[in-house]
């Protein structure tokens, strides 16, 4: 019957329809599910270098804390020769009045030894502060590490 066939024919016309648009939806969906699969691994990929960076940052800030701790105890020890600076500075105001003049001789020796000693404690602060910026990860914390220890000297 025609009827029947007509029907048949518009059922196969609807089911041709149907695969053909699931057709469309699964690419889309394939489509979608590797665009989402990119962007977990880009994701990943973003956590991993924040990490190292929090790491890196983490350890430039315990270098930092370090180079700080090391420069207020050189200071520290600087003190004392600070202080024989301000006798020679005494001993060379007075004129002799107040200190015999062998005193001053000593206080004279004493002086040179610290300016002999600070030199070589300044070669050695910036010899380290040389090797901290040979090392590759710590380039720019030596740069403000270096200011802040030739500012300190």
């Amino acid at each position: 019957d025609i009827r029947i066939e007509k029907y048949r024919h518009y059922v196969d016309t609807l089911t041709q329809q149907r695969i053909q648009t699931c057709d469309v939806i699964l690419r889309q969906l394939d489509d979608t599910l590797e665009l989402f699969n990119e962007l977990q691994l880009q994701h990943q990929a973003v956590a991993t270098k924040t990490k190292t960076l929090r790491d890196a940052c983490d350890s430039l800030l315990m270098e930092k804390q370090r180079l700080i701790a090391f420069a207020d105890a050189l200071r520290s020890k600087l003190n004392y020769f600070d202080e024989l600076e301000n006798v020679h500075e005494a001993i060379r105001n007075s004129g002799g009045n107040k200190f015999s003049v062998s005193e001053a001789v000593e206080a004279s020796i004493i002086y040179v030894r610290f300016k002999a000693a600070a030199s070589e404690l300044r070669g050695i602060v910036q010899q380290r502060i040389s090797e901290f910026s040979k090392k590759e990860a710590l380039s720019s914390l030596t740069r403000s590490g270096r200011a802040y220890l030739m500012q300190v000297f």
